[in-house]
């Protein structure tokens, strides 16, 4: 007849019951830290890591900043003819075009780079990027 060692089997089950814990416990932190990312991000497709505004994401708070100079009433920006840089220093410089049309028919395409830093917070949020410079030509 085979002695059973009840000692060693019970620690053995404790000991997998314990790493299994462990494991759980990991898992858990896991999701809600990339929970806590996806809430937290810009939806910019830059990545689940990266926190910072996508080209796109800058190019559209250039608009709301370039609006109010404009005197035409009706202006279309090269929505998917844009180039932009994005410095160490959360700067980002975008070189673009807008056409407007006033009344009476007359088109005129001006040329513009503006240079916005993001402070951080909400992207979409004007009221978290600074004005650097902006130039129109």
């Amino acid at each position: 007849m085979h002695k059973r060692d009840y000692a060693s089997e019970k620690e053995s089950k404790k000991r997998s019951t314990t790493e299994g814990m462990w494991l759980l416990i990991l898992f858990i932190v896991l999701f809600i830290v990339i929970i806590i990312r996806f809430a937290m991000g810009s939806g910019s497709g830059e990545g689940l890591v990266s926190l910072m505004p996508s080209g796109n994401d800058a190019y559209a708070v250039a608009k709301t900043y370039i609006r109010p100079s404009l005197s035409a009433p009706d202006v279309k920006f090269a929505e998917d003819n844009f180039q932009y840089t994005k410095g160490d220093d959360s700067v980002y410089v975008i070189k673009s075009y807008f056409e407007a049309t006033f009344p009476g028919g007359e088109k005129a395409k001006t040329n513009f780079r503006i240079a916005l830093k993001y402070n951080g917070g909400s992207i979409s949020n004007t009221r978290n990027w600074l004005l650097v410079s902006l130039d129109e030509h």
